[in-house]
């Protein structure tokens, strides 16, 4: 699931722009419970001077006129809207191997975990059995890309090795795919800490 399309993140972005509790439920309840829905619920464009359709959404949404702290907190999300679901466009239709994989927002690693612990009731997933984040991304990015590609065991790292270790990193200059040199960043995994007795499904 993209950054846009995804509940929880769209409720962490209202609480990060200071937008009222019973607005937050207000606006959920109305519908608008992703980014991605938000920024394309009404034609408005950024920058424009003509506020009236978004002041006309706020208030279909409140069932009253708006004040002007809260139109500044609706403004402040439907920037934030519009430039990611944007980002998610540009990056699902120029997306090539050689690009670095798209890392999961907080919020959405803990909706996923969360998800996966009522799901997989029985199976402990935390503590030496939680997944690395790194490992968590690269199955993500097979799973949105739709296809199958086998993860090497030695990549399979726990999340608290990686906290112990830190992000280690291997610098390269590969040729991308336009023939076009480009640094590269890529983690360096070390091998001694795989996880040795989960079987985890993270996707």
């Amino acid at each position: 699931m993209r950054y846009g399309d995804n509940k929880a993140v769209f409720k962490r972005r209202c609480e990060a722009v200071v937008l009222e509790s019973e607005v937050i439920e207000q606006t959920i309840n109305y519908g608008l419970d992703t980014l991605a829905k938000f920024a394309l619920a009404y034609h408005f464009s950024l920058g424009s001077a003509d506020e009236f359709p978004l002041m006309q959404l706020a208030k279909e949404i409140m069932k009253r006129a708006p004040s002007t702290v809260v139109m500044s907190c609706v403004g402040h999300l439907f920037s934030d809207s519009y430039a990611n679901v944007a980002a998610d466009i540009k990056y699902s239709v120029e997306a090539t191997d050689d690009m670095p994989t798209h890392r999961l927002t907080p919020a959405q690693r803990a909706e996923r975990w969360r998800l996966q612990q009522q799901r997989l009731l029985g199976v402990n997933i935390s503590g030496p059995y939680e997944p690395g984040n790194a490992l968590a991304d690269r199955c993500i990015a097979r799973y949105d890309a739709d296809r199958i590609q086998f993860i090497p065991r030695d990549v399979c790292i726990g999340r608290e090795h990686e906290i112990l270790q830190g992000p280690k990193k291997d610098q390269t200059l590969p040729l991308n795919s336009s023939g076009v040199l480009k640094l590269h960043k890529q983690a360096r995994v070390n091998h001694a800490a795989v996880l040795q007795r989960s079987r985890c499904v993270i996707a």
